[in-house]
C-alpha cells in the first residue's frame, strides 16, 4: 500500500515540478490556481501534526528507543519543510 501511495504522490509532485518549467504561462497559471491551494493545505496539515507540545517536544514524531524523549521542537520533519522552501534563502 505504501508504495503505491508514494508513486503516485511522487508522480503528482514532478507533474507540477515539470509543469512550472512550461512556457506556457495560461496553461501554468491556470494549473497553479488549481494546485497551488491543495499543496499548501497538505504542508500545513504536515506541519500541524508536526507543532510542539506543553513540553516543547514534536507531537507526532517518536524517539528511536522507548527510553529516549520525542524530538524537540522544530523536529526532523518540520525542518525538513522549512529546508525545502527556504533553501539558500535564509542568513
Amino acid at each position: 500500500m505504501f508504495r503505491e501511495l508514494d508513486d503516485e504522490l511522487n508522480r503528482h509532485l514532478s507533474m507540477l515540478a515539470d509543469l512550472a518549467r512550461d512556457p506556457d504561462d495560461r496553461l501554468v497559471s491556470g494549473v497553479t490556481r488549481a494546485q497551488l491551494p491543495r499543496v499548501v493545505d497538505a504542508v500545513a496539515t504536515l506541519l500541524g501534526e508536526h507543532s510542539p507540545d506543553a513540553a516543547g517536544r514534536c507531537a507526532t514524531c517518536r524517539p528511536d528507543h522507548w527510553w529516549q524523549p520525542r524530538p524537540a521542537f522544530p523536529c526532523p520533519a518540520y525542518l525538513a519543510v522549512h529546508r525545502a522552501l527556504f533553501a539558500g534563502t535564509l542568513g
